[in-house]
């Protein structure tokens, strides 16, 4: 199917449905518009840029590995801290504590995410996950993350997001995710996701 530019410029960002008829039949065909395309490491990392970038709806176009990306050589490392969540919870009581959190789509388009790597005892180790913290209006689908690191974190933290509100289908992961905080804190762990308070479906 060719979209032309000027029906593109009809469509929305995320899921259209296009009506396609002729002399025999008519079917509905399902035209997805997203904001980007995630092809590696550096990609997956701008979703956290910004706000804007935070609500915005991605697809993943391939397999990604994180292992170089992550290792001591790697743009990540961040001197052994590894992943820095993406969206962030700010535990504030100012009215922002939910402004970098994330709020848009990310379809893993059946693909996988492997080499995820984090150790945190610092303020991102709280809601930590590949998601941070997945605001109400978010969905992430269609997406399996793998790990052959020993992940540790603070509290309410998972592998695929730390705290999720919004919705996550049809995800699986295999993550070994543990607790080294040293605080009298809540110790909530998960190997899929810390705390829930939306929608899993689909998921193991």
């Amino acid at each position: 199917l060719t979209v032309k530019k000027n029906v593109l410029e009809y469509l929305q960002v995320g899921e259209n449905t296009l009506t396609l008829v002729t002399n025999r039949n008519m079917i509905n065909v399902t035209v997805i518009i997203a904001n980007k395309i995630i092809k590696n490491a550096t990609d997956l990392v701008s979703i956290g840029k910004n706000q804007e970038s935070l609500a915005s709806y991605y697809i993943l176009g391939n397999d990604i590995d994180l292992t170089d990306y992550l290792s001591a050589h790697g743009e990540g490392y961040n001197s052994g801290l590894g992943w820095t969540p993406i969206g962030i919870y700010h535990d504030v009581t100012d009215g922002t504590a939910f402004n970098d959190t994330f709020k848009g789509t990310f379809d893993g388009n059946g693909h996988v995410i492997s080499g995820y790597k984090i150790n945190r005892r610092d303020e991102l180790g709280f809601n930590a996950g590949l998601f941070g913290y997945v605001y109400n209006l978010a969905t992430i689908k269609n997406l399996g993350l793998i790990s052959n690191n020993d992940n540790t974190t603070a509290s309410f933290a998972g592998a695929l997001a730390g705290f999720n509100e919004g919705k996550i289908i049809n995800c699986w992961t295999n993550v070994n995710v543990s607790n080294n905080y040293g605080g009298n804190s809540y110790r909530i762990i998960g190997g899929f996701v810390g705390r829930n308070m939306g929608t899993i479906e689909n998921c193991y």
